[in-house]
């Protein structure tokens, strides 16, 4: 014998156990419950159960031999899509002959919102002011939607802060968020947070990586990524937080290769004797070189033969620091910046600063922090709070000649030819790099006498806004001034160069010698001025630049040209500026009342005004005006 199962449905799927052909059964021994059977009624998609699935006892000769569990699975808006019945039917000691359970299940059109996605998320990218931001992230989700949000400074080459984590749930608008803190229930509309300035963080103050990372488990769904994410995490966000930059205009040398020997011809200070640098690149070593360098703690140094930077044309070639034991934490290289070992062409000038640039591959084994590139000194003045601030890289996969990364380093040198350049773990594991293309060539500063840039006569330095975020201009007036550096007697003119030297690509344009506006004369004291100098047809300035080949960077401080008749330069650090107002005058040596003492040296003096468009980040923009490219001696003053 069994009882029988009458379906009344519209628009909605069944699934049943412990049924065979809508039949239960109802034999057994009195009083002992059979096994449960089941009724699994589910509407179809854009339908649901206004009126929920019923059960109908009134055709079984006794409802109280059966009991019924319901569960339910309703949508966001707490409306029924699925149904289940679980029926326990205990035998009594009369067997029933016709029991039917009747079901009526009818679902109608309706609109039956998801579950579980997280659709999208609102976040000001823009890179963190240098003194403090904040920031709100704002998400749409279904309701009941779960993720958890996690907030950490993980600047490479350092350890990762952990900023706080939290677990969000969205409420019933699907943008609203709840998260529970200390057992209190908190409802927000956004994430707000805050994150501090520089100078909170640690000394050296420098650049700081905030990331951001979004996590769902179980049955959410991350939907903003290119693939969906169900049980992971979403592809972090990263802000960055710059610290103040400048923009810093000089007087230079030039590379003087070719033009003249030594420091040139001009210098600051009213006799010039305190030399204007030429910017020589002064990296005296092959690419591949490997003696001078030390390994350290367990790893070797050797020599790549290929996959280098520029590995296309010509082959590339490197210095490779490998683990080949089990490793610590600390310093793995180094290398001293010398002329004893032959590293650099001539010595390091205390207090001048330096650009050290080189292109680098880190493996992914390198470990969470990955590792740090470091500028070392014995001198205080120079090092801890006082020093450059490292540069940490995390690793990456790479194939190839693919993965060289280019790395722009300034430092302060603080000892003639002990200073290094050092790099460090910050995990045991598995660690190593590949180094190439490495040049060294002073940024800004004079010679040995003057090294404080704000006392550098030749020198004009603009602070920028905090982290190049400001969408203002700003206007700087400058004056820059330069002396003849050699005393003779009679003291020297400045000559004006009439044809095109190495490595300029241009000069004064012969319509402007000996006109009115252009001091040809030799007599002591005489002045003259040209204005609006900073045009294609008038003078070339320039600027410090890279060069790149295949993708790759093969050579450093090339001068490059403004030309097309416009002042506008554009740098690698997102800097815009443009000069205007421009004037060059030239004041030839004079003597003193007695006409028996020189008082100076011929002076040139360079003014103008610099227009910030877009503020520097990551770094100072440098522009060089090349007084070897437009000046020479001239003759004895009269």
């Amino acid at each position: 014998m069994a009882g029988k199962i009458k379906n009344i449905t519209t628009k909605c799927t069944l699934a049943q156990t412990g049924v065979t052909n809508d039949t239960y059964p109802i034999v057994g021994t009195p009083g002992v419950a059979l096994t449960a059977f089941t009724q699994t009624f589910t509407a179809k998609t854009n339908f649901v159960f206004n009126v929920p699935p019923s059960i109908d006892f009134s055709n079984v000769s006794d409802p109280s031999d059966y009991s019924v569990t319901v569960t339910d699975t309703k949508n966001s808006k707490g409306i029924v899509t699925v149904r289940l019945f679980s029926i326990v039917y205990t035998p009594d000691v009369l067997q029933p002959s016709s029991d039917e359970i009747i079901f009526v299940a009818n679902a109608e059109p309706g609109y039956n919102p998801s579950t579980g996605n997280i659709y999208s998320y609102e976040l000001d990218t823009s890179y963190l002011k240098s003194t403090g931001d904040n920031r709100s992230i704002k998400m749409y989700g279904d309701p009941g939607a779960v993720i958890t949000v996690a907030i950490r400074n993980t600047t490479p080459g350092y350890n990762q802060i952990d900023m706080y984590t939290r677990v969000y749930t969205f409420q019933e608008d699907g943008t609203s968020l709840s998260y529970v803190h200390l057992g209190v229930t908190y409802v927000v509309p956004t994430i707000d947070f805050n994150i501090p300035g520089l100078k909170y963080w640690r000394v050296p103050i420098g650049d700081e990586v905030i990331r951001i990372t979004f996590a769902v488990s179980g049955a959410n769904t991350i939907l903003w990524d290119a693939d969906p994410v169900t049980n992971g995490s979403a592809e972090p966000v990263y802000l960055y937080q710059y610290k103040d930059t400048k923009v810093i205009l000089q007087l230079s040398q030039g590379d003087t290769t070719g033009i003249n020997s030594g420091n040139g011809f001009f210098g600051i200070g009213g006799l010039g004797g305190d030399n204007i640098i030429n910017l020589k690149d002064q990296w005296n070593l092959a690419d591949n070189v490997i003696t001078p360098w030390n390994a350290l703690l367990g790893y070797a140094k050797s020599q790549g033969s290929s996959n280098g930077p520029n590995a296309a044309s010509p082959q590339g070639v490197y210095v490779a620091i490998g683990n080949t034991s089990t490793s610590s934490i600390g310093e793995i290289a180094n290398i001293v910046l010398s002329t004893v070992n032959s590293v650099l062409t001539q010595n390091l000038v205390v207090g001048r600063t330096y650009k050290l640039t080189f292109e680098v591959r880190v493996p992914t084994t390198v470990g969470a922090d990955g590792i740090r590139f470091k500028h070392f000194t014995s001198n205080s003045l120079y090092s801890g709070v006082n020093g450059s601030r490292p540069i940490g890289l995390f690793g990456e996969a790479y194939t190839g000649s693919n993965g060289w990364r280019v790395v722009n380093m300034e430092f302060v040198a603080g000892t003639t030819n002990t200073d290094e350049l050092q790099v460090y773990s910050t995990s045991a594991a598995a660690q190593g790099f590949e180094i190439s293309k490495i040049r060294l060539t002073p940024v800004y500063a004079v010679g040995s006498v003057t090294t404080d840039i704000n006392s550098c006569s030749n020198i004009a330095v603009l602070q920028s806004n905090a982290a190049g975020t400001s969408s203002d201009t700003q206007d700087f007036d400058f004056s820059l001034t330069a002396y003849l550096a050699t005393a003779n007697n009679p003291r020297k003119c400045i000559k004006y160069i009439t044809a095109a030297l190495t490595p300029v690509a241009s000069s004064i344009p012969s319509s402007l010698l000996n006109s009115g506006n252009v001091n040809t004369g030799t007599a002591k004291g005489l002045e003259s001025t040209i204005t609006n100098t900073i045009k294609s047809s008038d003078y070339n300035a320039y600027r410090k630049n890279y060069k790149y080949t295949n993708e790759s960077q093969n050579e450093i401080d090339v001068m490059g040209v403004l030309s097309g008749g416009y002042n506008t330069m554009n740098y690698e650090n997102g800097c815009i500026a443009t000069i205007s107002n421009t004037q060059l005058k030239v004041t030839n040596a004079t003597v003193n009342s007695t006409g028996l003492v020189w008082t100076g040296n011929t002076k040139l003096e360079f003014t103008g005004t610099l227009n910030i468009v877009k503020n520097p980040i990551g770094g100072n923009a440098v522009i060089e005006f090349n007084l070897a490219g437009w000046f020479t001696q001239g003759l004895d003053t009269t």
